[in-house]
C-alpha cells in the first residue's frame, strides 16, 4: 500500500501525501464491525497518513495521522474534518491534510538554515 499524491511542488520542493501500511490499526471504536469488514472487502482502505516536505528528494519535514479509514487517498485529501458524522460547521474549518501541510511546512522551515 504505499499510494503517493503530490499535492504541491515549487522549485525543487514537492508536498508529498502518503498513505502508508498501518503500524498497528485501533479497531476499537469500530464496535459492529462493520467498517472493518468493509475494510478487508476492500470498499474502504484503512492507512497511516503521511504529508512529506521533500527537497531534491530528502525530506526535510513530515506529519502523520494514524488510523484513517477512506474510500481512497484522494477522498482523505479531499474531506473535511467531521464533526459528529458531519463536515465541520464553524467557519475556516480545514481538512486533515491542510492540518498536516501546515506541520509538515513548519518542520521543513525549521530545518533549514536561515
Amino acid at each position: 500500500m504505499n499510494e503517493t499524491l503530490t499535492l504541491r511542488k515549487i522549485g525543487n520542493v514537492e508536498v508529498l501525501l502518503k498513505a502508508l501500511k498501518p503500524h498497528r490499526f485501533n479497531w476499537s471504536w469500530d464496535e459492529d464491525g462493520t467498517i472493518r469488514a468493509a475494510v478487508n472487502a476492500g470498499a474502504l482502505m484503512a492507512f497511516d497518513a503521511k504529508v512529506s516536505v521533500q527537497r531534491k528528494g530528502v525530506e526535510i519535514g513530515a506529519a502523520y495521522l494514524g488510523d484513517c479509514v477512506y474510500e481512497s487517498l484522494e477522498d482523505f485529501r479531499t474531506s473535511d474534518f467531521i464533526v459528529n458524522g458531519k463536515a465541520a460547521p464553524f467557519p475556516g474549518a480545514q481538512s486533515y491534510v491542510r492540518d498536516m501541510m501546515h506541520e509538515a511546512l513548519s518542520a521543513a522551515r525549521d530545518r533549514l538554515p536561515r
